[in-house]
């Protein structure tokens, strides 16, 4: 592994947006590097500003979830709102699971429905299945 991190470095130091994403999930893992959450956000926020949505995603639930060290409910949505904004079904779902069950000073049933609801038509079945919960409480 070491030649391919070596390959990782330069690629993400000529600002490639994967090998960014890729550096961080190695050192958020500590997968053969020391796990960093700092360094971790660092690369992810590399590629975010790039707008890679995947790593848009991996940030954001690192705010809400609090793998960062602290839960920070205003940056998550912020990141999750511009990965669900470019098409990412993935991130229209978490988008819509962060407004559902956040603390109720961020919570947003009416946009959780709605993000869902796009995820679901994009056909990510959990978003599909999460669909009838939404139904059911209506």
């Amino acid at each position: 592994m070491d030649r391919a991190l070596t390959w990782y470095y330069a690629a993400s130091a000529n600002g490639n947006a994967m090998a960014q994403f890729s550096l961080g999930d190695l050192y958020a893992r500590g997968t053969d590097v020391v796990a960093d959450t700092n360094a971790a956000l660092r690369h992810w926020e590399e590629a975010a500003q790039q707008d890679h949505p995947r790593t848009q995603m991996s940030i954001a639930l690192g705010y809400v979830n609090g793998d960062t060290g602290f839960r920070y409910f205003e940056q998550g949505i912020y990141w999750c709102r511009r990965a669900a904004k470019s098409g990412y079904p993935k991130a229209q779902y978490n988008l819509g699971l962060i407004y559902a069950n956040s603390p109720p000073r961020f919570q947003d049933l009416e946009a959780a429905k709605s993000w869902m609801e796009k995820a679901a038509k994009a056909g990510l079945a959990a978003a599909q299945y999460a669909q009838v919960d939404f139904l059911s409480a209506t």
